[in-house]
């Protein structure tokens, strides 16, 4: 039994279609049949395969469905051009199909997806495709409903797929999207200045690929597909609501990280930084799609939690870790970190000091 076999069966019994569907598909994996061969006749097809008529043309019904066989009335049976297209339309149907866990589970696919495209065309996109991209940007800046901001950035990670000249990739981002469209349009409707972060979520994507830098490009790409699947998936480094107006602390962010396996003696430290006036809504969209590569940033350093108030203009950070001062140096030498910060500065009058030591420490007084 091959291995093709068991994947496509799981717990039941193989069939005579299946042994079918397994000889020919061996045929044109070992080159016998190339894209556009005609089959022999099916009477032909049938005593060289050791099959029924039957059977064969179960096969060859399902293997139609599949798009890898063409049949056409009066001519005979091709072999598709086998495109990554053309196979991967089956894809697109079955993931409308997915709902709950699975349905989480396929934007986590597209999130490394998109992001390894990013990377892909910001070491290889060329000048017509830039031009494109920033099309499809201004188009999406321009945009007045939803449904055309939507399409838009549909057409915007399209110009990206195309940019990799990676054709599989193409097709597979291609039967994805789709899927994921409706959920798109939901949350330009539901989520509160959605539309706006949109934009500029593409905008940082679309600098960091015509600057060629495939990193910067990665992990704004995940972001922005991280902050697709918050609304389904609930709060996570994200705002916990508006408070009461004599609330000292308006704002909340938090990172949660599961602790280390084992015991260590946790340092608590608080930090102060402040922001520039004018700043307070661009500061919050940041954070409420940290780059990935960021957060694994913190938790490859030993930081287990991280959260940040904020109180008009000033800004408190509370951070748990084993050794602040290792952390925040290694962070210091991380390009990605180094990257976000080169985001945060201008937003900042007083900004981390990553020496450890710096002004923005805080003195603890009490720990209960």
């Amino acid at each position: 039994m091959t291995d093709s076999r068991s994947s496509r069966r799981g717990r039941r019994n193989p069939s005579v279609t299946d042994e079918a569907i397994d000889k020919i598909q061996n045929l044109i994996i070992s080159g016998s049949w190339g894209p556009g061969d005609r089959l022999p006749r099916e009477s032909e097809l049938a005593a060289q395969l050791g099959l029924s008529r039957n059977s064969l043309r179960e096969a060859v019904r399902a293997l139609s469905q599949l798009r890898v066989l063409e049949v056409r009335q009066g001519d005979g049976t091709y072999v598709t051009s086998l495109e990554p297209e053309l196979l991967l339309e089956s894809t697109s149907f079955v993931s409308h199909l997915l709902v709950g866990e699975s349905a989480l589970e396929l934007f986590e696919v597209r999130r490394l997806l998109e992001g390894a495209a990013a990377a892909l065309a910001a070491a290889r996109i060329d000048e017509a495709s830039k031009e494109a991209l920033r099309g499809k940007l201004e188009r999406m800046i321009e945009s007045e409903t939803v449904e055309e901001l939507v399409q838009a950035d549909v057409d915007f990670h399209a110009v990206i797929a195309h940019a990799t000249g990676n054709t599989f990739l193409t097709s597979l981002l291609a039967s994805l999207s789709s899927r994921t469209m409706r959920a798109r349009m939901w949350r330009g409707r539901e989520v509160d200045n959605a539309l706006d972060v949109t934009r500029d979520e593409h905008r940082r994507i679309f600098e960091a690929i015509v600057g060629g830098d495939p990193e910067l490009a990665r992990a704004a790409a995940m972001a922005h597909i991280a902050s697709e699947l918050h609304p389904w998936r609930g709060p996570s480094h994200s705002l916990c609501g508006p408070s009461p107006p004599d609330t000292p602390c308006r704002q909340h962010y938090e990172l949660k990280v599961p602790p280390p396996t084992l015991p260590v003696k946790t340092m608590k430290v608080g930090l102060h930084t402040r922001l520039k006036p004018g700043v307070e809504e661009r500061y919050e969209e940041y954070h409420r799609a940290v780059w990935p590569e960021v957060l694994e940033g913190m938790r490859g350093v030993g930081i287990t939690k991280y959260v940040i108030f904020r109180d008009g203009l000033d800004l408190f950070h509370y951070i748990e870790c084993d050794d602040y001062e290792r952390a925040i140096a290694e962070l210091a030498r991380t390009p990605v970190n180094q990257k976000w910060e080169v985001e945060m500065a201008p937003m900042t009058t007083v900004a981390h000091d990553f020496s450890g030591k710096g002004s923005d420490r805080m003195k603890q007084i009490f720990d209960f």
